[in-house]
């Protein structure tokens, strides 16, 4: 069973994706800020499978804590998958920027 680690200020959204991943068995973790995120992956005995950072619609990226996010996880060659996601469509420099860092970029279909 995979974990995974959810850093989503919406918590209604957030909520949302909590239930969708354990319908499917995922233990999920969900934080709301990019300090809280850090703090749970540094205190975790094992690296989570997957981060999802949701990406918010306004002000800047912050792909370096993003990626340290990531990196920070990474004990014993096993380091965790960075996932990004968008719902509002950024550019390719966006993706580049994200796959720079070893993050992958997705982006939500709205319903």
């Amino acid at each position: 069973m995979a974990r995974i680690l959810i850093l989503d200020p919406d918590t209604r959204h957030a909520g949302e994706l909590v239930r969708v991943l354990t319908s499917r068995s995922y233990r999920t973790t969900t934080c709301a800020s990019i300090d809280a995120a850090l703090s749970i992956v540094g205190e975790s005995e094992t690296p989570f499978d997957v981060i999802i950072v949701v990406l918010p619609a306004d002000g800047p990226d912050d792909w370096g804590a993003v990626a340290s996010m990531v990196n920070v996880g990474t004990t014993g060659g096993l380091r965790s998958m960075g996932l990004c996601v968008s719902r509002v469509y950024r550019g390719p420099h966006t993706r580049l920027e994200a796959e720079r860092r070893g993050l992958r970029l997705a982006y939500e279909r709205p319903i």
